[in-house]
């Protein structure tokens, strides 16, 4: 009771198919781990940009309202958020009392990824000075 030599080759090219789409699933997997592990680092770096600038003052002389750091370069800009909204057909606007600012981090990374972290600020009326808005805003 033995196997002929055509059934030994078919029966390890048919191993050799299997072991070889799994080494290709294996390596798409390794893959795409080490890719999502710089997506995480990335997003973490970013993350730690946002956060240290809005822990700083924003009106403050040596603000840095861009740099390079870790392989990305960012910058950030503030844009003014209206606030004024409409109830219904009615012509009467109702104004809330203070002043939404839109803060936008663009970043873009050494691989050419670009992106952009929004936040939302609500600031008291008056909080930031006409000269500041001229300069710094959108």
């Amino acid at each position: 009771m033995g196997f002929t030599l055509m059934e030994v080759l078919v029966a390890l090219v048919i191993a050799g198919l299997v072991v070889g789409v799994f080494f290709q699933v294996l390596a798409a997997g390794l893959r795409l781990e080490f890719r999502s592990a710089e997506v995480v680092r990335e997003v973490t770096e970013i993350r730690r940009i946002m956060d240290a600038l809005m822990a700083m003052d924003v009106q403050d002389s040596e603000f840095a309202w861009s740099g390079e750091d870790f392989g990305l370069s960012w910058s950030l800009g503030i844009e003014p958020v209206e606030t004024v909204h409409k109830r219904g057909d009615l012509p009467e606007e109702v104004r809330l009392p203070g002043e939404l600012y839109r803060y936008v981090l663009a970043y873009s990374m050494d691989r050419g990824r670009q992106g952009r972290i929004v936040r939302y600020v609500w600031y008291e009326p008056g909080f930031f000075h006409e000269e500041f808005k001229r300069t710094h805003f959108r």
